[in-house]
């Protein structure tokens, strides 16, 4: 074929490309630390937020719980609170002997002010009981930077780390690809490019060794903004339907106009 007829479509009305998939991910931790759990293995398919791998992080864990038991416990701020009925049945009481004259000014002073102190004492369990809750959420989420989760739907590929691995962060673990749908970048001639806009029809044939497939509807999602003036021509992205889930590098011809149905491959 020629070199017209690949880069451009004024010879057959076709361009011929290579699928790639939508997204083709490394994933790995922030973290350094050593594989506890691997919940998936190559070709599974995973949803967004499934969990695929875990280190180890005991201490995280015991800390968690730690703050769990402070948030859940009421012991200070019941104890405060009796105390604090007790200062006012005191208060109370010395208000009695004073309108008697049993009790003197001091005493009253000295029990308002205990009083006081009390209800200061309800309101810091209060507020440490709600720091405990802050601080749990802390480290619930210092906790999540030891597992890694799939930032979308998708299949697992390959995994590159294995149990009992040290891993160190940053490193690559795990690769997610989205080839559904598939992806196709094609180099049109800037010129006919100025007809083309993104939600543009195109229409997409798999080549099966010398034939191809029947013409799969799909759309253009994206025009770059910047021409290849070597070869003038201007990307044009193109993105149809894999529900058959074909893998992604297969060689397509791409038409941007309604290929004939009866013409021959």
């Amino acid at each position: 074929m020629c070199l017209c007829c690949l880069l451009t479509s004024t010879c057959l009305g076709q361009i011929e490309a290579v699928t790639k998939a939508r997204h083709n991910l490394r994933l790995g931790f922030t973290v350094q630390g050593k594989v506890l759990v691997r919940h998936v293995n190559p070709g599974d398919q995973v949803k967004k937020g499934d969990l695929l791998i875990e280190l180890e992080d005991k201490e995280g864990l015991a800390q968690i719980e730690i703050w769990k038991f402070r948030t859940q416990s009421m012991v200070e701020i019941e104890q405060a609170k009796a105390s604090l009925e007790l200062a006012e049945i005191e208060e109370k009481r010395t208000r009695e002997l004073i309108a008697k004259h049993a009790a003197n000014a001091f005493e009253l002073k000295k029990a308002e002010l205990t009083t006081i102190v009390q209800r200061l004492a309800v309101q810091k369990a209060q507020r440490e009981q709600e720091e405990a809750k802050r601080q749990l959420q802390i480290t619930e989420a210092r906790h999540d930077s030891y597992t890694l989760r799939a930032p979308l739907n998708g299949v697992i590929e390959q995994i590159l780390v294995d149990v009992g691995e040290v891993v160190e962060n940053l490193q690559p673990m795990v690769e997610l690809v989205v080839t559904n749908p598939l992806r196709v970048d094609v180099p049109v001639t800037l010129i006919q490019t100025m007809k083309l806009k993104v939600d543009d029809p195109a229409w997409i044939e798999l080549r099966m060794d010398s034939k191809l497939s029947k013409p799969v509807l799909g759309k253009i999602v994206h025009l770059a903004h910047v021409a290849d003036s070597a070869s003038n021509t201007r990307l044009v992205r193109v993105e149809f339907s894999n529900d058959d889930n074909l893998p992604a590098g297969g060689q397509v011809v791409v038409h941007f106009t309604a290929p004939d149905s009866t013409h021959s491959h």
